[in-house]
């Protein structure tokens, strides 16, 4: 599996947590951020800790994991899945932050858009 699958598989879990505890979900009514309860109510937990202790990473690493897969849109991992990109996640997380930044300040249209990537372009 390379890093852009592990990211896809880790955001998969996370949905699939969030499902399970809600009030973990950031936002969410009730809770304090990403966190779960747990047995005693008195302490909490975050997905991201959860998950790095069960799979033995940091929690910045499981959250930069899944930043790739929700910030790179679907069309462009699928335009890279087979590329060397796929499996270097310093690339994976420099494309996402340039896509979430250049999202942000509003210069990517609501229309398909192209993001140039190592002299490459990649429409979205």
């Amino acid at each position: 599996m390379n890093a852009l699958e592990y990211g896809e598989q880790l955001a998969k879990r996370k949905g699939l947590y969030e499902a399970k505890y809600p009030q973990t979900k950031q936002g969410a009514k009730g809770g304090k951020g990403n966190v779960k309860r747990l047995a005693n109510e008195s302490e909490m937990i975050s997905f991201s800790l959860d998950t790095a202790t069960k799979i033995g990473k940091s929690p910045r690493s499981v959250e930069q994991d899944v930043q790739i897969a929700n910030r790179i849109p679907e069309t462009v991992r699928d335009a890279i899945r087979e590329t060397p990109i796929a499996d270097n996640k310093s690339e994976l997380l420099t494309l996402s932050r340039q896509i979430f930044t250049q999202t942000v300040s509003g210069q990517l249209p609501k229309r398909e858009t192209a993001v140039f990537f190592q002299n490459r372009k990649y429409l979205f």
